[in-house]
């Protein structure tokens, strides 16, 4: 049986499960070069397969049953869906024949659950979406193993994400700007060197981000490396004598 991808938190009673957030330390993200916006949307992966020796069977199965979660989802959460994304198909060599003599096949298919979250929600608005989508995966992974062929689903935790983190690109790269132009001040202020110069100009890459909280997500962009280069040395610093 695939259980739910959710680990126990220290934080709560022994047997009681929950959906972990990761909240990264607030000194190591909140620099010049980072935004801290609201999510708008609730993300969960899925996976599901199926045992059983005749592959459009079971491809049928997996069929009928993505489109009763996409019915459940969107009857529990308006507005939702289910995206399927990855389909593999595998024989289970390891296993006995079937009693037709056939190999057993397992196809499988992964794919993410997507439950917009509109700006007006709060913490606790949000929180029961978080517990809605938890019932409705779970009576699906209920559902699945009353069925036959009998279908193994897992869902992973829902995450608090930014539908489309590059529509932040322009802003981020203002704010690394200007965060390179006040340190060349005040070096050029200091008497510590003449001035800085970016060292390359490489385009940065992808906008990263990190969900803090149902109402937090940092975003970064990928700049690998110091940016700035003394381009002329005062006499004295950091001579030996």
């Amino acid at each position: 049986m695939i259980a739910r991808q959710v680990a126990a938190s220290p934080a709560y009673p022994r047997g009681m499960k929950s959906y972990p957030t990761p909240v990264p330390p607030r000194a190591l993200l909140e620099n010049a070069s980072t935004l801290i916006v609201r999510p708008d949307l609730l993300r969960s992966t899925l996976v599901a397969d199926v045992e059983t020796d005749d592959l459009g069977r079971g491809l049928a199965a997996l069929e009928a049953a993505s489109r009763a979660l996409q019915e459940a989802i969107g009857a529990a959460l308006p507005g939702s869906q289910v995206i399927l994304r990855g389909l593999d198909l595998r024989h289970e060599t390891s296993k006995v024949k079937s009693r037709s003599g056939a190999a057993e096949v397992r196809p499988s298919i992964t794919g993410v659950i997507e439950v917009p979250l509109a700006a007006a929600l709060d913490y606790w608005a949000r929180a029961r979406l978080v517990a809605r989508l938890w019932a409705t995966t779970e009576a699906a992974v209920a559902q699945g193993l009353r069925s036959k062929p009998r279908i193994r689903a897992a869902f992973g935790a829902p995450s608090a994400v930014v539908r489309e983190p590059e529509a932040f690109r322009g802003e981020l790269i203002e704010r690394w700007l200007e965060r390179i132009q006040e340190i060349a001040r005040r070096a050029a202020a200091s008497g510590v060197c003449a001035g800085l110069s970016l060292r390359a100009c490489d385009v940065p890459g992808a906008v990263e981000q990190r969900p803090r909280s149902l109402e937090e997500v940092s975003l970064e962009l990928a700049i690998a490396g110091p940016p700035l280069e003394a381009s002329d040395a005062r006499s004295g610093i950091g001579d030996a004598g």
